[in-house]
């Protein structure tokens, strides 16, 4: 079984995206890209309000990512979060982690997620399911759109 049993759709607000993809290199993949690099809008055109990535995760790696985003929404994870089991985890990602992230974090700060176990394909999901629980589009560079 793979060590990344997580997957996480992120996006999170322009204001925010040079801070969280510091941390996210400093944290999680400090030889790696940029993981917020796809622009997105509510209308699909510029300029870019949020910016996402697709990611699978360890079990740490998810942790580490989810008190961060909260953190960045002036909430925290659940302080039994190290006694829960994967079930729970899976759950509190699945489930509880983006109404926080999203619906009850103060504007500008607001972070849309979607989580899947990463057991099976990756097809498990797609990127527009994710999308559609924000409101948000892809910005079509100028050679996609032609």
């Amino acid at each position: 079984m793979t060590q990344y049993l997580h997957r996480l759709f992120l996006c999170v607000p322009d204001a925010l995206r040079t801070q969280a993809n510091a941390w996210i290199k400093q944290n999680l993949d400090p030889d790696g890209a940029d993981w917020l690099s796809v622009p997105l809008s509510a209308t699909g055109e510029p300029p870019a309000t949020y910016w996402a990535c697709d990611a699978a995760l360890t079990a740490a790696q998810l942790k580490l990512l989810a008190r961060r985003l909260l953190q960045f929404t002036d909430l925290d994870l659940p302080k039994d979060w190290d006694s829960r089991k994967l079930s729970q985890v899976r759950s509190y990602a699945k489930d509880t982690l983006p109404q926080r992230l999203w619906t009850q974090a103060p504007a500008g700060k607001k972070v849309g997620v979607l989580y899947v176990e990463n057991d099976g394909d990756w097809s498990d999901h797609t990127v527009a399911d994710a999308l559609d629980l924000v409101g948000l589009q892809f910005i079509a560079s100028p050679t996609e759109k032609a």
